[in-house]
């Protein structure tokens, strides 16, 4: 969903403008929010093929480190990464836990 939908206001109402809009951001069923390189692997873990690999290489801290300096890499250069990818519209899927 786009940061600039007014739900995500509320949904992230602990952070400020400047936090929502530094990196991507990840918020589970159960409200817990996941921010950089730790959103990356969030969603990973969700992922069929990659995420049980990603859950066990996740509980590691050298592994943790190596990924959110590999996020804060490819965000500082994201303006010269931008042409390579294209727009699309964003896919919003809202889950309630059963």
């Amino acid at each position: 969903m786009p940061l600039s939908d007014d739900r995500v206001a509320g949904l992230l109402a602990t952070m400020t403008d400047v936090e929502r809009t530094a990196s991507v951001q990840f918020l589970d069923v159960d409200g817990h929010i996941a921010s950089a390189g730790n959103a990356v692997v969030e969603i990973a873990r969700r992922l069929p093929v990659v995420g049980p690999p990603i859950a066990r290489l996740g509980r590691f801290g050298p592994t943790n480190r190596l990924i959110e300096a590999s996020y804060r890499l490819v965000a500082r250069h994201r303006h010269r990464l931008a042409p390579f990818v294209r727009d699309v519209e964003p896919v919003t899927r809202w889950r309630t836990r059963p």
